[in-house]
């Protein structure tokens, strides 16, 4: 997926000062948290989240999980640690 597209808005100074700390607390910037968030919203996941199940996607297209885990060379189930907007793990 290639990101063209910008996105902005005007807030007031303190309003863009708590967003930013939470985007830290995140360890992230506030655009990564932005974007985040919109994709939370559209597509019921974060950026990061979408990115990894496309990989996955592309990998399981390829037979590669599968015989990786008939060979046990990979456990059978992944997790990933995503934070959400509120700097806790989802």
């Amino acid at each position: 997926m290639k990101l063209t597209e910008s996105l902005k808005t005007l807030l007031d100074e303190e309003t863009a000062l708590r967003f930013q700390r939470r985007a830290c607390a995140a360890g992230c910037t506030a655009a990564e948290l932005l974007r985040d968030m919109v994709f939370s919203l559209e597509y019921g996941r974060t950026f990061g989240e979408h990115v990894a199940e496309s990989r996955r996607a592309a990998i399981r297209r390829q037979g590669a999980i599968a015989d990786a885990e008939k060979a046990g060379d990979v456990p059978q189930t992944t997790q990933l640690s995503v934070i959400n907007s509120r700097g806790g793990a989802l």
